[in-house]
């Protein structure tokens, strides 16, 4: 079992990058993710989103919630923001998950046609657990 400490502290350093385990076949290559093992948080929520070549996605943090996400295909640049410094990530189709704790800024980038990533979640939906405002984020990571 592979264990993850899920940071408090909310700053770039806490963010990972985690190998996906994936067995190829002659008729096909399987993507397994399970909880303890790819996954390091009960999984409460999952969505993909899908969208077009330069389209932005994310533009908030979360307060409480942590998020695994995933390229089920194209190309994503994901921007990571803790309020004092930036780093980005290019995931790609099953190569890596990225693990964002809650309190940082996200941005997605989408950078080819029909790309597609998936989101896992610790926390079901909760309007109140976004920030939706970069100015309110930064005041946030202040308080």
């Amino acid at each position: 079992m592979k264990t993850i400490k899920l940071s408090q502290n909310r700053s770039i350093n806490s963010i990972k990058l985690l190998n996906i385990p994936s067995y190829s076949e002659e008729n096909g290559e399987l993507v397994v993710l399970e909880e303890d093992d790819v996954v390091p948080f009960p999984i409460a929520r999952v969505f993909v989103v899908n969208a077009e070549e330069g389209s932005m996605r994310g533009e908030h943090a979360h307060k409480e919630c942590v998020q695994l996400l995933i390229c089920l295909s194209g190309s994503v640049d994901v921007l990571c923001d803790d309020g004092k410094n930036i780093i980005e990530y290019t995931l790609t189709p099953f190569d890596r998950a990225l693990l964002i704790p809650a309190g940082i800024w996200g941005v997605q980038k989408y950078k080819l046609e029909n790309s597609s990533l998936m989101v896992l979640c610790n926390q079901p939906y909760n309007e109140d657990d976004y920030i939706r405002s970069y100015s309110q984020f930064k005041q946030w990571k202040h308080e």
